[in-house]
């Protein structure tokens, strides 16, 4: 029961603090998460509700996504299985386990002599993302292969599933 109430904390919050009659209960939660596409579903109950069952189901959803990339034949470079696995992980981590920034605390915004101004680190979005040498250490290879063969793919295919799914679950929060 406690996934489904972490569910129900992401629907509208009454706008009053004494009253929570406008409080949308997290059964129609559950119902707009399955409005969405499955995989987005898991993602989301997986992500926001902390249902570590689905992590393994995910995990293979985007191994699978990245086995059916077609990898630069020029260069006759394709990543082993093992590596594969290592991207899939990274793609996870970085989405699930967003570090906060910290030069900004995660506001995106910094108070300099009383006057607002955007965080240069994280460009205002409150999250530092993982630098190219860091993913190339957690892939276990040499940051130019991952600069040279990995990063477009990665960048450009993998990352974007994962905010398909993201993107889904704010559309059927906005839904309810």
């Amino acid at each position: 029961m406690a996934g489904l109430e972490a569910m129900a904390s992401l629907a509208p919050k009454s706008p009053r603090l004494l009253s929570n009659k406008d409080k949308v209960p997290w059964e129609i939660v559950c119902m707009a998460l399955a409005k969405i596409p499955k995989e987005a579903s898991m993602y989301g109950r997986l992500k926001y509700a902390l249902e570590l069952s689905y992590h393994n189901r995910i995990r293979m959803i985007v191994i699978n996504h990245i086995n059916s990339i077609r990898w630069d034949d020029t260069q006759r470079w394709s990543p082993t299985a093992d590596l594969k696995e290592r991207l899939a992980d990274l793609a996870l981590k970085e989405s699930l386990e967003p570090m906060c920034c910290p030069k900004c605390s995660g506001r995106g915004q910094i108070f300099v002599s009383s006057k607002l101004y955007k965080c240069t680190l994280c460009l205002g979005v409150g999250i530092k993302s993982f630098s190219d040498v860091t993913r190339a250490k957690y892939l276990e290879v040499p940051r130019s292969t991952f600069q040279k063969n990995i990063r477009y793919n990665y960048f450009g295919i993998i990352l974007p599933l994962i905010a398909n799914w993201e993107t889904q679950l704010e559309r059927a929060m906005r839904r309810i």
